[in-house]
């Protein structure tokens, strides 16, 4: 199971600084939610949603909206 960033707006995939893929194969993959998120608080990136993909082809991905406020964020505003 791979997590991924992707933007709501343009539904590209976060591969990097200012780097955007349309395919999740060629992003930026997360082992874990807070990975996700806490990449998303240090580089300030709005209008994300956490998508989760699965290696089996019969598994469907699963997005995840991700609000103005999440876990992520009020947890690393003092870092």
């Amino acid at each position: 199971m791979t997590l991924f960033l992707r933007s709501k707006q343009t539904h590209l995939y976060y591969a990097g600084l200012s780097r955007w893929v349309e395919k999740p194969r060629e992003a930026v993959g997360f082992q874990t939610v807070e990975d996700a998120l806490l990449l998303r608080h240090e580089q300030r990136l709005q209008q994300m949603e956490l998508v989760i993909q699965h290696g089996a082809p019969s598994f469907k991905e699963v997005v995840l909206p991700i609000g103005a406020k999440t876990w992520g964020t009020s947890r690393w505003d003092g870092f």
